[in-house]
């Protein structure tokens, strides 16, 4: 975490990292913890730059989730900058510079994920429902077709899903799972192994049901530390994801 205290306007933080000609992506959060200064809005503006081409720009006020999306690229730069006069505090992290080595090929992060016309079902907890169904409504209008069903159910968890998998998706058939299981799973008390143990255990019953799995990870909510408690149990699951397949 970097704080930048009672910075004003031209005063930032500036992080780079060698990228090694990997594929992956920057994941942050920058947070603008003094939002007012009289009646002018306090706003910090993030730059990223890839091989020295600037690839993000935005101006932000509150929490931002930041997530930008690199092919085999050499040099990564994040550059936080104040943007108004009166003294504002920023606050940026933790960084993540996420890649992945050879044996994934010329993988394009910014690529589609689901095949055309593939089934797909989603399976969540408030996030599938939340905003009347709004992740749903904008799922279906970034593919272009209906899902094949949505299972989602506000304050479940992750076990909840395994149990009730067979009965809510499988008739559906779907060739695609898209699932976000965290948030309660911490409120209940789990463990990072354990709910890791969880989703493990229901990424396993997807596949052998037919259907891709794909997981959610790093859904933020209005509170940073929130948000960076569920990056730090997703970071867990991140780093034994190559054992699930």
């Amino acid at each position: 975490m970097t704080n930048i205290n009672a910075g004003g306007a031209g005063e930032g933080a500036t992080h780079t990292v060698a990228l090694g000609g990997r594929s992956g992506y920057l994941e942050t959060y920058v947070a603008v913890a003094a939002e007012l200064s009289g009646t002018e809005a306090s706003k910090a503006r993030v730059v990223v730059t890839i091989d020295a081409q600037e690839v993000y720009n935005q101006l932000i006020a509150g929490l931002t989730r930041v997530v930008v999306p690199f092919t085999e690229a050499d040099t990564g730069v994040l550059s936080v900058t104040v943007e108004t006069a009166a003294p504002t505090c920023i606050k940026v992290g933790p960084v993540h510079w996420w890649t992945w080595g050879s044996e994934w090929g010329a993988l394009d992060p910014a690529a589609p994920l689901l095949d055309a016309g593939a089934r797909v079902a989603l399976l969540c907890d408030s996030w599938g429902v939340n905003g009347n169904n709004g992740f749903q409504v904008g799922l279906e209008a970034a593919l272009g077709r209906d899902l094949v069903v949505n299972a989602s159910e506000s304050g479940q968890t992750a076990a909840w899903a395994l149990a009730n998998y067979d009965a809510l998706v499988h008739p559906y058939q779907p060739d695609f799972v898209i699932m976000d299981f965290v948030i309660n799973d911490r409120a209940a008390g789990l463990t990072a192994q354990q709910w890791t143990n969880n989703v493990r255990a229901l990424t396993e019953h997807v596949i052998a049901r037919g259907a891709v799995p794909v997981y959610l990870r790093g859904l933020q909510t209005a509170s940073l530390s929130q948000s960076q408690g569920i990056a730090g149990f997703t970071n867990h699951l991140l780093a034994v994801m190559p054992a699930l397949g």
